[in-house]
């Protein structure tokens, strides 16, 4: 447990390894290092004031990866270069980022499967993911019984959806759209026809299949 360490110049970690669950909740760093760390158990940093250099390049994360309602500013480079990525990350609570969180250059070389994300509460349009290595998570991994409601499901989904179309991310977004089409029908008043519009043309995506 390495919760609230206040850190006023450098702090190296890297090439650690951390073979349980760490916790820097409420920690404070002017600069950090985790370049080729590994964390077997799950991340937190929860709280976390990063306030210029945040190294997690190369790192190798577990399950769960927990880096919300952080604290950021003009000078913060949060950088997960080639990075391997937890099972789930939770991005909530970051209403206000100043930089862009850059997911994309990631190491995805040995993944099996997606990353599940969490953006509830977070100013969407400072992260730069896809869609065919993330998808939007909307039970909240740090309270099981936690889910979010319609109204923030459509928010998050509209907000990375305006991101994925400023970027020019057309695969994407289509992706998503298709996943936001059906939710939406899904919790219609007729959400039993869902089936016509998805088998008919895929929402739109595929007009062929009318024929």
């Amino acid at each position: 447990d390495c919760g609230s360490a206040n850190c006023r110049k450098s702090a190296d970690f890297c090439e650690a390894k951390f073979s349980q669950s760490v916790d820097f909740t409420y920690s404070s760093f002017n600069e950090v290092f985790f370049r080729n760390s590994v964390f077997e158990g799950s991340a937190h940093f929860a709280l976390v004031h990063f306030t210029t250099t945040a190294d997690f390049s190369e790192c190798i994360f577990g399950h769960n990866a927990f880096f919300n309602d952080l604290f950021l500013t003009n000078e913060t480079s949060l950088s997960f270069t080639q990075a391997r990525l937890a099972d789930t990350l939770d991005f909530s609570g970051n209403a206000e980022v100043p930089v862009v969180i850059e997911l994309t250059d990631a190491n995805f070389s040995k993944d099996s499967g997606v990353h599940w994300i969490f953006l509830n509460r977070t100013d969407i349009s400072k992260f730069h993911l896809d869609y065919t290595h993330f998808r939007l998570l909307f039970d909240d991994p740090k309270f099981s019984d936690s889910t979010s409601s319609s109204d923030e499901r459509e928010f998050v989904y509209e907000g990375l959806l305006n991101n994925f179309k400023t970027h020019g991310q057309q695969e994407s977004y289509k992706l998503l759209d298709i996943e936001y089409q059906y939710f939406r029908w899904r919790h219609s008043w007729n959400r039993w026809l869902v089936w016509i519009p998805l088998l008919w043309w895929n929402f739109g995506y595929d007009k062929e299949l009318v024929f």
